[in-house]
């Protein structure tokens, strides 16, 4: 699920084809991962923190042989104008 694009989604709460949520980006993720790294080399892997990507991921993982070294979760919590309402903030 992807979400609507505040100024762009029309109608408003459309969201964009170019924002729907796929998991196609991980096969040639981790092909290419496969291919290129070696040893102890790693990859930093930033995605939606959402339990059906973190399932994917895992998945991947397992079938490539890889393995999490260190998990780590983010948030910018960094308030933005809204392009709508110059008044208003969002999160």
């Amino acid at each position: 699920m992807g979400l609507p694009v505040p100024g762009i989604s029309n109608p408003p709460t459309s969201i964009p084809s170019w924002n729907q949520e796929t998991h196609e980006w991980l096969q040639p993720i981790f092909d290419s991962t496969d291919n290129h790294l070696h040893d102890d080399d790693a990859i930093i892997l930033f995605h939606p923190f959402r339990m059906t990507t973190k399932a994917m991921i895992l998945g991947y993982c397992e079938c490539f042989d890889f393995e999490v070294m260190k998990e780590w979760w983010g948030m910018n919590r960094l308030h933005l104008t809204s392009p709508i309402n110059k008044s208003v903030t969002i999160s």
